[in-house]
């Protein structure tokens, strides 16, 4: 060890320091991600059951909507028709069909083409979780697929509990908005750490 700490330089600086230095870095990455850690709910609701709650009671002030919709394939097709949610509740619209990873190519996209706002909607997220939103209700056409991919990522990345979700014999999260979703938060929020 002794070698290494006498002789290991990276442009000046030696081995300890940055261990230091990665240490410092990690200390204040888990600082600010345990602040929001552990005090984040997420739901999952279809448009029926939504659209249920909506009529019999008001949502809480302290929640946030993610919701997904298709695009049109007919004219008037009422599943491309977002629900109209109160104004007072943060509220994000995402227009995605539901199409699995195996599926993309059939239907026109590629990994990189579907889910494109991924990285709109991990801003909207963390910039919710900062402002003391304590509850992400996540709502799709049938509650099981695109909602639930979110869903699994918003609690993997804020409690570390997504894998639940994917164990719930109910959902069957949508791998790729999953997987674009929780890279998105990770890059997001360390953008927000360096103030970028």
């Amino acid at each position: 060890m002794s070698y290494l700490k006498n002789n290991c330089r990276i442009r000046g600086v030696n081995l300890l320091s940055m261990l230091r230095i990665v240490k410092i870095i990690n200390d204040y990455e888990n600082k600010k991600t345990n602040e929001l850690t552990n005090r984040i709910e997420v739901l999952i609701y279809s448009r029926q059951k939504m659209e249920e709650k909506l009529k019999r009671e008001k949502l809480e002030e302290n929640s946030a909507i993610i919701s997904f919709y298709d695009t049109p394939m007919i004219d008037d097709d009422p599943y491309c028709v977002p629900i109209a949610y109160p104004s007072d509740i943060v509220v994000y619209y995402s227009q995605n069909d539901d199409i699995a990873f195996e599926n993309l190519q059939a239907r026109g996209y590629t990994e990189d083409s579907y889910f494109m706002d991924c990285n709109a909607m991990a801003k909207i997220i963390l910039d919710c979780a900062a402002k003391s939103i304590t509850k992400f209700i996540c709502q799709c056409e049938f509650g099981q697929s695109r909602s639930s991919g979110a869903a699994a990522a918003i609690a993997e990345f804020f409690n570390h509990n997504g894998i639940e979700i994917f164990a719930d014999y109910r959902y069957l999260p949508n791998q790729v908005i999953y997987n674009k979703l929780i890279r998105a938060l990770a890059a997001q929020n360390f953008f927000n750490q360096i103030g970028v």
